[in-house]
C-alpha cells in the first residue's frame, strides 16, 4: 500500500474512531425512533452491522507495520525540548510509543490517562515517547498542547512522518505500541485506550 492510500485509510479510521464514541447514544435514538417494531429492528440491525464493519476495519489496520513479537524499529527524532532521542536509547526500560496529533479528538481524551500512567510507573523505569505527526501539525500547536495537558514525558517531532508512515505504518491516531525492555513489541493498540487496557498491556512489559 503506498503512502497516499495509507493516508486515505488513516483519515477514514480517525473518522471511525470519533463516530464510535457516539455509538451508545445513536443506538438509543434508533430504538426510540417512531415506526413499527419491524422497522426499528431493521434499523438497529443495519446500524450494528455498520459498527461491526468499522471495528473490523480498525482491527485489520493493525496488520500494517511491525508486528507483536518483532523488534520495534529504531528511529532518531528531534524532541520538543531540544536534542535528538532514539527508541534504542531506552533499551532496558518498559516503553510506550504513542503516535498522536493535536487535531485528534481521541488523542486529547487519552493524554491525561497517559500522563497519569507515566507518573504512576516512572519509578519502575516506564517511559512514554509521544511521537507527534508534525508533518500535519505545527510546532506552536504542539507546544500549546503540551502546556495544556502538562505532559511530563518526551515529545518527539516527526517532521516528515517518516517514522509514522514509513517505519511504523501507522493507520490511525492515537496508536500505542508497547515495547518490552529487550526491545520487542508486546502489544499494539489503535484508538484511545481505557485505564483497564493500559494496565493489562503494562503487566506484560513491567514484568
Amino acid at each position: 500500500m503506498n503512502i497516499s492510500n495509507r493516508t486515505h485509510l488513516r483519515l477514514k479510521l480517525m473518522f471511525l474512531g470519533t463516530t464510535l464514541g457516539f455509538t451508545a447514544a445513536l443506538l438509543i435514538i434508533i430504538l426510540l425512533a417512531p415506526g413499527t417494531e419491524l422497522a426499528k429492528t431493521t434499523r438497529t440491525t443495519n446500524f450494528l452491522q455498520g459498527i461491526e464493519l468499522a471495528t473490523t476495519t480498525i482491527a485489520d489496520s493493525a496488520s500494517f507495520g511491525p508486528q507483536v513479537g518483532e523488534i520495534a524499529p529504531d528511529f532518531v527524532l528531534p524532541s520538543l525540548g531540544g536534542g535528538d532521542l532514539t527508541r534504542s536509547g531506552f533499551r532496558g526500560q518498559p516503553l510506550l510509543i504513542n503516535f498522536w496529533a493535536t487535531w485528534c479528538g481521541p488523542c486529547r481524551e487519552e493524554m491525561p490517562l497517559l500522563r497519569l500512567t507515566y507518573e504512576t510507573y516512572k519509578a519502575d523505569g516506564f517511559m512514554v515517547l509521544a511521537v507527534n505527526m508534525t508533518a500535519q501539525d505545527t510546532i506552536e500547536e504542539v507546544q500549546a498542547f503540551v502546556e495544556e495537558y502538562d505532559l511530563p514525558f518526551p515529545i518527539l517531532l516527526d517532521m516528515d512522518n517518516g517514522v509514522t508512515d514509513g517505519l511504523y505504518q501507522v493507520m490511525g491516531v492515537p496508536t500505542s505500541i508497547f515495547v518490552t525492555p529487550d526491545g520487542k513489541i508486546s502489544d499494539k493498540h489503535i484508538g484511545a485506550m481505557q485505564s483497564k487496557q493500559i494496565e493489562e498491556y503494562l503487566q506484560k512489559i513491567l514484568a
